[in-house]
């Protein structure tokens, strides 16, 4: 560039090279001669020299060179430091555009913090108005203002995203340094080192201008934020004309709403320029080693693993449950309601998976849900698993448990057409609450989303025309709705009249459901048993009047009598808790059990089982019991308890006493004598084995009364009999006596529902016969034998001896007796057999009272006196333990 303004005129350079070249002829003309000629030359062949030039005149024109050439040389070096100050001053006017630049950054950064400070205190003075009281005037101006300035944040945020990606300042441009001005002084060097200074200064405020960038578009998103909010919490502070302006349908509304949308997209653009930054930034961080990450992928990947275990056998899982709250029996309100809720789980176990899977995956990593994007997602998933679990709810609550529905793939596709349209309402609302509150948006859809109703009911209607039509054309005797659907079936009276149709069909199908799952209720059941009683009742009576069958004679009713005989060994069961080996020695054993389930028996075989001598003993009812004194007469020793003690160590015996109950007043103080009888067991060192016989009604009262300590090393429990044992039991002793009956079972005959295969109605009636006694014996076998053989009758015709319908007891007679009764009876329950002192010291009642109330039951056939005391019949055993269980007075489920 600077070059080419010299190109017309020699460089000192050229002049030097020249006043050398001049020089060097001179040195050859001196030593040159002037003629030259060769030694073989003709002598007519001579050649004529030039003449040698002039030595001064040589020297004068090299000096002149010279001179020029220094000149030029003083000329060229001063243009040089021109240059060089020129270039100087530009990277000084650089230098001065660098401290501007810098400056105006700490300014903006100076605003910046005023932006977040100015958004704080707007959300003071409405936080200040807010919790005002009547201040709607003060909240109105105050959001007038808020409003305007939320418009300005708006918008310089609008502003701060539309530039975020701009390129560098231009102000901060430095200019290079032509690498032809440096020289060997070092000026040119210390030129570009301070350009290079600039230069790096210049990138360092860029960057920190970008940063800057990036903190104000931060900045005035958090303060529409936080100034929205303030808005937000200013709204019911505002009157009634305002409020209902802002949020309604008029021009103001619809402002707002532009407002709103505007934020909204503010939002987006926000989450997009900063969503994908985040994610960027995260996923950096995974892929850098650190040692807290494997605690991340620990959790991680023992989440997945649980989940995937879970898939696998979380449906096994349910189904067992809901197979044994559904098997109860009798059922429950709450095994029903238990077994109905996890039918329904089971149904919708694979979204529901999912679903919880989502949100255990954000609980335990809320980093990786921060960004937007993967928030956005996420909620979404969860939206859309949701909604299909509802689906998949709803239609096995609409299945029910029936085989192959046709209508099943239309009630699916209208499930989910419900459901889509739920999910988006609810997506869109969670979002617009999420972005800019519940404030006019959110106002608008709630009012809006119901009218999606009318299009979406008339679609499943339309979908469900011929069913409905049908269902109609069945209902219409009973329903004026349904009759006007059958009656009108097009137009839009029949639409109208379909979707109508529509909701009354589907509160009948609530209500049969309702109804079903009420059935399975043990309350219910027990009325629906009270009503099987009031049946076999009239069967009874009109068996008696029409004087066909005789009951049997005494004879063989007592052949038939539970207590008759001592049960065979045959029928009686082996417990089910009766583990090898018992009774251990040293052991304090208790066999619980009801009256009549075999404690007897089975005490029997645990003795023989023992290996030692056998030492049973019976207690009785009263003060004085005797069972010390009948101990001390087997064991030949004094009636004394270390008497006893030091017999049966000196001699192991297997100590077996029975009916334990009888010496059990349930009373303060009602425990001394078989306290003082378990520590006899207790104390007793060496081999000897205790077997103690409780009755069932009597082992609650023991549990609570000495539950802070264990009172017996093993415990065996005797279960209900099965209809199978039960059958077994009365077919055997039936047989023993000698009567072989047919059965004309009148009942309702339930072996038809309950059994496939088929069976002769003969059998058939003995099956329903034999589940319904067990049933209403509540699995006891003495209970059981009583009943049976009061169902017995001889024909007279005939002389057949037939199953009919036994009379039940009078219950209605028992529960119209006074209150006491069932103190009295409860009683009389739980010790088996007690005296009316007993039951005075129980019940605190006076014993003038209790005698009384003893004579009505014996009158009614309730209790018969037995070894000084009262004892409950069987005919009325179980009508009694029904009457208190329903009355709360025994523990225990209902029938």
């Amino acid at each position: 560039m600077h070059r080419g303004s010299r190109a017309g005129r020699a460089t000192p350079h050229d002049m030097i090279m020249r006043a050398m070249a001049v020089l060097c002829l001179l040195v050859l003309a001196a030593l040159s001669p002037a003629w030259a000629q060769t030694p073989d030359a003709a002598p007519g062949d001579v050649t004529l020299a030039e003449p040698p030039p002039d030595e001064a005149s040589l020297e004068e024109e090299a000096r002149l060179q010279l001179a020029e050439a220094e000149a030029a040389r003083a000329e060229a070096e001063a243009e040089r430091r021109s240059l060089l100050i020129a270039e100087y001053t530009r990277l000084k006017t650089a230098q001065t555009a660098v401290a501007a630049e810098a400056a105006r950054l700490e300014n903006e950064a100076a605003a910046i913090g005023l932006i977040e400070t100015d958004a704080l205190a707007w959300r003071r003075k409405a936080e200040a108005v807010a919790g005002s009281p009547g201040s709607n005037a003060a909240a109105d101006a105050l959001y007038g203002d808020l409003i305007v300035a939320l418009r300005g944040i708006r918008g310089e945020l609008g502003d701060a995203l539309g530039g975020a990606t701009g390129a560098k300042n231009p102000r901060l441009h430095i200019p290079p340094v032509d690498p032809a001005l440096i020289t060997s002084e070092g000026i040119g060097e210390r030129l570009i080192a301070y350009q290079q200074a600039l230069a790096s200064q210049a990138v360092l405020l860029s960057s920190y201008q970008q940063v800057l960038l990036r903190e104000r578009r931060d900045a005035l998103y958090d303060a529409m934020i936080t100034m929205n909010e303030a808005r937000l919490a200013l709204l019911p502070s505002l009157s009634s004309g305002l409020r209902s302006r802002v949020t309604g349908f008029g021009a103001e509304g619809l402002d707002q709403v532009g407002r709103e949308v505007k934020q909204i997209v503010l939002t987006v653009r926000y989450n997009v320029a900063t969503g994908f930054a985040g994610l960027k930034a995260f996923t950096t961080g995974l892929m850098e080693f650190r040692a807290s990450y494997f605690l991340v992928i620990f959790e991680l990947l023992l989440a997945v693993m649980v989940f995937r275990f879970w898939r696998g056998v979380g449906d096994t899982v349910v189904g067992d449950l809901e197979r044994t709250q559904g098997s109860r029996k009798p059922p429950t309100l709450w095994s029903s309601l238990s077994a109905y809720l996890l039918r329904l789980l089971r149904h919708a176990l694979k979204p529901l998976d999912w679903l919880v899977l989502l949100l255990v995956l954000k609980w335990l990593f809320p980093v990786f849900f921060s960004p937007a994007p993967i928030r956005l997602v996420w909620l979404l998933a969860c939206w859309i698993f949701g909604g299909a679990a509802l689906v998949q709810v709803i239609d096995a609550m609409a299945r029910g448990r029936g085989g192959e529905d046709p209508r099943a793939a239309l009630r699916k596709r209208s499930l989910r057409l419900v459901a889509t349209v739920v999910i988006g309402v609810g997506l869109l609302l969670t979002m617009t609450a999420g972005v800019v509150g519940h404030g006019a948006i959110y106002s608008w859809i709630l009012t809006f989303c119901w009218l999606l109703a009318i299009p979406v009911l008339f679609v499943i209607t339309t979908w469900w025309r011929e069913r409905i039509e049908t269902l109609a054309r069945l209902g219409a005797p009973k329903s004026t709705v349904l009759r006007w659907v059958s009656n009108n079936p097009n137009g839009i009276s029949g639409a109208l009249g379909r979707v109508a149709g529509g909701f009354v069909l589907m509160a009948q199908g609530a209500r049969v459901i309702v109804a079903r799952r009420i059935r399975q209720l043990s309350l219910i059941r027990e009325i629906l048993g009270q009503r099987a009683r009031e049946k076999a009742s009239e069967r009874v009576i009109a068996d008696e009047e029409s004087g066909r069958y005789d009951p049997l004679s005494d004879a063989e009713m007592h052949l038939l009598a539970p207590h008759g005989r001592p049960l065979a060994d045959a029928t009686v069961p082996a417990a089910a808790d009766a583990k090898s080996g018992f009774p251990l020695p040293g052991h304090v054993l208790a066999v619980v059990g009801d009256r009549g389930h075999g404690k007897t028996t089975i005490v029997n075989r645990l003795v023989e089982a023992s290996g030692l001598p056998p030492l049973q003993v019976e207690a009785k009812a009263g003060p004085d019991d005797g069972l010390l004194a009948a101990m001390a007469d087997a064991l030949g020793c004094a009636a004394e308890p270390r008497a006893v003690i030091d017999a049966l160590q000196a001699a192991p015996h297997c100590v077996a006493i029975d009916d334990v109950q009888r010496m059990i007043v349930p009373a303060i103080g009602g425990l001394a004598r078989f306290d003082a009888l378990l520590e006899v067991a207790r104390h007793t060192p060496g081999r000897t084995s205790w077997i103690f016989a409780v009755g069932g009604a009597a082992w609650p009262f023991l549990e609570r009364a000495r539950g802070d300590r264990p009172l017996f090393d093993d415990e065996i429990m005797l279960r209900p009999w099965s209809v199978k044992q039960i059958r077994e039991l009365i077919e055997r002793r039936t047989a023993n006596a000698g009567i072989d009956p047919e059965f004309e079972y009148a009942g309702d005959d339930t072996g038809s529902m309950l059994f496939e295969d088929e069976v002769a109605p003969e059998e058939r009636a003995r099956r329903a016969f034999y589940a319904a006694l067990t049933e209403e014996s509540g699995g006891n076998p003495a209970v059981a034998l009583e009943r049976w053989r009061r169902s017995l009758f001889r024909d007279r015709e005939t002389g057949q001896v037939c199953v009919r319908t036994f009379k039940a007891p009078d219950i209605a007679r028992l529960a119209a007796m006074p209150p006491m009764t069932l103190f009295v009876l409860r009683t009389i329950l739980q010790m088996d057999i007690a005296s009316a002192a007993d039951i005075a010291s129980a019940t605190d009642l006076p014993l003038a009272r209790v005698r009384e109330t003893l004579r009505s039951c014996e009158l009614l056939g309730v209790t018969v006196p037995q070894d000084g005391g009262y004892r409950l019949s069987l005919y009325w055993f179980e009508e009694v333990k029904r009457l208190l269980r329903a009355q709360n007075l025994i523990a225990g489920a209902k029938p």
